[in-house]
């Protein structure tokens, strides 16, 4: 009995350190990224060539909405690459017919996927070689980008000697249950890929945005070009790994009010939609490796809870209002960091039971399928294992 109370009293100690940590970690990662709708107006005489590369499979009505609305752009030296990716929804028809209609625009079709690649990896490829740019902006089709976007980040890229820039968009408003479960998805990936250390050359820290990531051309093919992702199932932060192992300097912006991205607005969808960075990237396709990530996530982040409940410690329950609290000031700094209601900072710890639900349903569908399942194709686990380069480090 003494025994399992010492845990009882060592879990809710572990809660209200691990809370006291993260709100350090993301008072660090909000002073460390710089806000793009801060950046002073960019000034430049002459301006690099950039060549936006969007990768599309059965995105009819992104390239009717987002992708067309990006044509707005007034960067003066741009060219959209537009690659339909084998889709059956009449986007190839779509994106031809912007083609005709703006020079700066270039349709290029994929009619069949080579062996060894993953179909949005092969895509990108194809957009790189049919681009000219010295800049590359690799950027998914469901994003908002607001006129004025490539001009403060390539200011930035060369004003600061940059090779790679990640924008992290701000998150469109949907239903506030599902804005909840996307900030605690996004402070995650914010912490653990340790996006304070980015700038850092001398650390392997490196985080991707497959809303907007800027690479320079010749940077990209001295660290070996696409084809080093070929079969990677997270490309954008292995490419931001690549870059930076080879010399190039990384840098990231957080892009609320230029670039806007959405979760799924359904639990089903989100699930979905997480699997791939869930049973890929955390989890390296192992179902035990999940789990226990999951048990260790579940019990820091509930830790401070269990004060709630009546183990005869003195002072418990100022003592649990004072930990969630702090749970509340996180998630209520990654909400305004964001640019989600506030609203959806409250949902602790509903928000937290979902996570768990999207993280071990990953592991057991991945290891039920015995690979993935992504945008209309299936990977093995074992040929996605064996081109994977995207590691936490």
């Amino acid at each position: 009995m003494i025994i399992l109370e010492l845990l009882i009293v060592a879990w809710m100690a572990s809660g209200c350190i691990y809370w006291l940590v993260v709100l350090w970690l993301t008072v660090r990662i909000v002073r460390t990224v710089p806000l793009m709708e801060k950046l002073p107006e960019p000034r430049r005489e002459e301006w690099p060539e950039v060549s936006v590369i969007v990768p599309l499979r059965d995105e009819a009505e992104n390239v009717k909405g987002p992708v067309a609305g990006r044509l707005a752009e007034e960067y003066p030296e741009v060219e959209f690459v537009l690659v339909d990716d084998r889709s059956t929804d009449g986007t190839g028809g779509l994106i031809d017919s912007l083609a005709a209609s703006d020079a700066r625009v270039r349709a290029v079709h994929v009619k069949e996927l080579p062996g060894g690649w993953i179909g949005k990896a092969y895509a990108m490829q194809r957009g790189l070689e049919e681009s000219g740019g010295g800049w590359l902006a690799f950027s998914d089709a469901d994003v908002d980008v607001k006129s004025g976007t490539l001009e403060k980040a390539v200011s930035y890229c060369e004003s600061e000697g940059l090779d790679f820039l990640a924008v992290i968009p701000g998150l469109n408003r949907g239903k506030s249950l599902m804005d909840s479960v996307s900030q605690v998805l996004l402070r995650v990936m914010l912490i653990t890929e340790r996006v304070w250390k980015v700038d850092d050359d001398e650390s392997g820290a490196a985080v991707g945005s497959p809303s907007l990531a800027l690479v320079r051309r010749a940077v990209l093919e001295e660290a070996g070009g696409l084809a080093e992702l070929r079969m990677e199932p997270s490309e954008d932060v292995a490419l931001a790994q690549m870059v930076k192992a080879s010399g190039g300097r990384c840098g990231i912006l957080n892009g609320r009010g230029y670039v806007g991205a959405s979760f799924p607005p359904r639990l089903r969808e989100m699930a979905l939609d997480s699997e791939r960075a869930i049973y890929a990237s955390l989890g390296g396709f192992s179902l035990a490796r999940i789990f226990w990530l999951t048990l260790l996530f579940f019990v820091l982040e509930f830790g401070p809870y269990l004060f709630f409940f009546p183990f005869g410690i003195p002072y418990h329950d100022l003592i649990g209002t004072a930990a969630v609290s702090v749970g509340i000031v996180v998630s209520i700094i990654i909400c305004r960091w964001t640019g989600l209601p506030l609203l959806a900072a409250f949902y602790f710890p509903i928000d937290l039971f979902i996570v768990v639900y999207i993280m071990l349903r990953a592991g057991i569908v991945g290891t039920a399928q015995g690979g993935l399942w992504w945008q209309g194709d299936f990977y093995p686990a074992e040929m996605l294992s064996m081109g994977r380069k995207f590691r936490y480090r």
